[in-house]
């Protein structure tokens, strides 16, 4: 949770597919589909602007190859402090399936999923 977003744009392709699919107890529900990484990028710096600071651990992954894409699918526990009010936070968890590929040397992000199953703040 560096917020080293130059560092972060470099793990994914230009063309990432990303998938956010919150519970009811995080966003109403909403799902959000993003194409690219430049629309991508907006989204995190945008949201992640909202925290003073945060905190994602991610462990207990499961990776599954096929062909030339690896799959990891990883638990998510995350707090975030909201910058407008030093007593408010929020907690969220969920998982993420992630789809790399191989290209000209380095492992490249080509999908990005993220489904929430709860929340609490």
């Amino acid at each position: 949770d560096e917020k080293d977003y130059d560092l972060f744009k470099t793990l994914f392709i230009k063309d990432v597919e990303t998938k956010f699919v919150f519970d009811p107890s995080f966003f109403g529900g909403e799902t959000i589909i993003i194409k690219g990484i430049d629309d991508y990028m907006e989204y995190i710096i945008e949201s992640g602007s909202l925290f003073r600071s945060s905190q994602h651990l991610i462990g207990n992954s499961l990776i599954t190859s096929k062909g030339d894409t690896v799959k990891v699918k990883s638990n998510l526990n995350s707090r975030g402090y909201y910058k407008d009010d030093i007593n408010r936070s929020v907690s969220l968890w969920g998982y993420y399936e992630t789809y790399l590929k191989k290209m000209e040397g380095n492992w490249k992000i080509v999908r990005h999923d993220f489904y929430s199953l709860g929340a609490e703040e």
